[in-house]
């Protein structure tokens, strides 16, 4: 999945699995990576989408 910026290069991926979301930025594919549980993606998506 990649954020809506994706246009203007300013965008994330995001990959779930069991129990956890991870995300990172597309332009570096060998940089960090964030790990979090899922339970706690929605409170942040939802942050983040409220900020916008």
């Amino acid at each position: 999945m990649y954020g809506p910026g994706s246009e203007d290069g300013e965008c994330v991926e995001m990959a779930t699995a069991p129990g956890t979301v991870h995300v990172r930025d597309s332009k570096d594919r060998r940089g960090p990576v964030l790990h979090s549980p899922a339970a706690g993606r929605t409170a942040s998506v939802s942050s983040c989408a409220a900020k916008r």
